[in-house]
């Protein structure tokens, strides 16, 4: 399975004379030149970019992102990752090609956007710059036919990951389409399968919500009744579209963790956050998504557990101090 059908050919070799400003050359077959300022798409994914910190020297106090390339075993890695690709969706952030540096230790390219620095250090490890820098960026916007491309195979490759065991039989057409829901839902969406109470239900994964509102709420209650009415029941509509017709599942489980700056409860799955299961039945999914119940009825016929401990939530009481 191939990662583009036509791979860009963008040489080190290039990058140096064209930021040193000697002329260049380069065989037409192999792909366009990269000048200095042309746009890139970087494929990393997020999780992957550390947090930046300003340049010591920059005036305009931007992050910096260093991102640690090395290969092992014929393979690039990420932090030491080789199975980067398949850790979280790219990051396609459109940058420009700024500069390339080497030492007898490493190769450093460095790209930039208004709000960012990225740089891309390709340790000793890595025999060929050039090939590891294409598997990390592509040339052109993230809308480009070469980053649609990677996007389209990724989410083929990332599902292959996702739908294992009794999940395999579910058909490719709704698997890719959980797959794109969960990129443009959040970036760490994953899926998994669960036996709940004699029923199987494809658990959707959530991570961690960001709301500063939920950490400002100090009813657990509450936090949970805002995070299923901002959220979750849209979420629970768009998950079970593409599986609503498939028999290999009773229902979903939403899972997420809340942040609760205020918690102090020893059984919390961390300091300041909260673990939120939403077990509901694909039936009371497919009323409430054609509008024959209300949200309340399809949260009183779930199970919802927090922390460990089931609970009852009344929708209404949202917003609650």
């Amino acid at each position: 399975m191939g990662i583009l059908p036509t791979p860009l050919i963008l040489t080190i070799a290039t990058f140096v004379a064209v930021s040193s400003g000697q002329p260049v050359t380069q065989d037409a077959s192999q792909g366009p030149a990269l000048q200095p300022g042309d746009t890139v798409t970087l494929l990393v994914p997020e999780r992957f970019l550390p947090a930046g910190r300003p340049g010591l020297f920059d005036l305009r106090q931007v992050p910096v992102h260093v991102v640690n390339v090395s290969q092992s075993d014929g393979a690039i890695a990420l932090e030491g990752r080789t199975d980067w690709r398949t850790e979280g969706f790219p990051s396609l952030w459109a940058l420009a090609f700024s500069k390339i540096s080497r030492s007898s230790e490493s190769t450093e390219v460095e790209l930039k956007r208004d709000d960012g620095v990225v740089k891309l250090q390709f340790g000793p490890s890595v025999g060929d710059v050039d090939a590891a820098f294409r598997a990390l960026v592509v040339h052109g916007p993230p809308s480009g036919p070469e980053a649609t491309a990677y996007l389209d195979e990724t989410y083929r490759l990332m599902a292959t990951r996702f739908f294992t065991g009794p999940l395999a039989g579910l058909p490719v057409d709704p698997q890719l389409a959980l797959v794109r829901e969960a990129h443009a839902t959040r970036s760490r969406v994953t899926f998994r399968h669960a036996t709940y109470r004699d029923r199987r239900y494809l658990v959707i994964d959530l991570d961690r919500l960001e709301s500063v509102l939920y950490g400002l709420q100090p009813n657990q209650l509450a936090r949970v009744a805002n995070a299923i009415n901002d959220q979750l029941l849209a979420d629970i509509k768009r998950f079970w579209r593409p599986v609503a017709a498939w028999s290999g599942i009773d229902g979903l489980e939403i899972a997420a963790v809340l942040p609760n700056r205020m918690s102090t409860a020893a059984d919390a799955p961390a300091a300041g956050e909260d673990s939120i299961q939403w077990w509901a039945p694909g039936d009371l999914i497919t009323r409430f998504a054609a509008d024959a119940i209300t949200s309340q009825a399809l949260v009183d016929g779930s199970v919802i557990i927090v922390n460990g401990n089931r609970v009852q939530v009344e929708l209404a009481g949202g917003r609650r101090r």
